[in-house]
């Protein structure tokens, strides 16, 4: 099956965020609500990626690996910054910053393909980041 350019969105940007909110293995009220807010069931259930019983189902799990096809290529680097944007909010939505969840984000730019230096560039210039410590990594390097 083939997806449209939001439904890739959706699903890739959902499952980085989900790995976000899952990386420093402590789920808090703060990150439920973050997920819930950004992505409401009823845009999930719209799209065909849950099932029944609300659980993300095969069509969710395609769309994931076309999206890994596709939107490098296909965003603009606006598009793909915005959704960094997004995976920052994740990270920040319980008042705590995680390498972990850096890690996530840089390997979420990577495959994107936004380099080092436009993702640093774009860090750095978000308020909320302040003088957060964001780990490193080499272009082409998964954290």
């Amino acid at each position: 099956m083939s997806y449209d350019l939001d439904q890739l969105k959706l699903a890739f940007a959902y499952s980085i965020v989900e790995e976000i909110v899952d990386a420093d293995e402590e789920v808090t009220d703060a990150e439920r609500r973050y997920l819930s807010e950004v992505f409401p069931s009823i845009t999930l259930e719209s799209c065909g990626f849950v099932d029944e019983e609300g659980k993300l189902n095969d069509a969710y799990r395609a769309a994931v690996a076309q999206s890994l096809e596709v939107l490098s290529t296909t965003l603009t680097l606006t598009q793909k910054l915005e959704l960094i944007d997004m995976f920052m909010g994740a990270s920040l939505a319980d008042g705590e910053f995680h390498h972990e969840e850096g890690n996530v984000m840089i390997w979420a730019s990577r495959l994107l393909g936004i380099s080092t230096a436009e993702l640093d560039g774009h860090l750095s210039s978000l308020p909320e980041v302040g003088e957060l410590d964001l780990p490193e990594a080499e272009d082409g390097e998964a954290p």
